[in-house]
């Protein structure tokens, strides 16, 4: 899009001669200031845990309104809960069956 073009025409009649008319023109142009912003927020209740997740992103273009868009995906993960247990003897302090081992 090129920038708009603003003409004047003046034209006058003098006490004497002849008319007079004259034409200007002048390119407008303007500071482009287009900008994006990134918000992220967690709420820290959820930490640790996995869920949604959201994100809101703002522009503001060249030329037109502001935009905003807001995205949230769920997060899963794979569950694989264990537990291990290593359970070892001495058989040199053992004692007989039932009673305390000494050590």
């Amino acid at each position: 899009m090129s920038p708009p073009t603003n003409t004047a025409t003046a034209s006058g009649t003098p006490p004497v001669g002849d008319a007079v008319t004259d034409t200007d023109s002048v390119t407008l142009t303007a500071a482009q200031q287009p900008a994006i912003t990134l918000d992220k927020t967690a709420d820290v209740a959820t930490y640790g845990t996995l869920g949604a997740n959201t994100a809101t992103a703002s522009g503001t273009p060249p030329v037109g309104d502001a935009v905003t868009d807001t995205d949230s995906v769920t997060l899963t993960a794979a569950q694989q809960p264990a537990i291990t247990l290593d359970k070892t003897a001495d058989v040199a302090t053992y004692g007989t069956l039932g009673a305390p081992s000494v050590p």
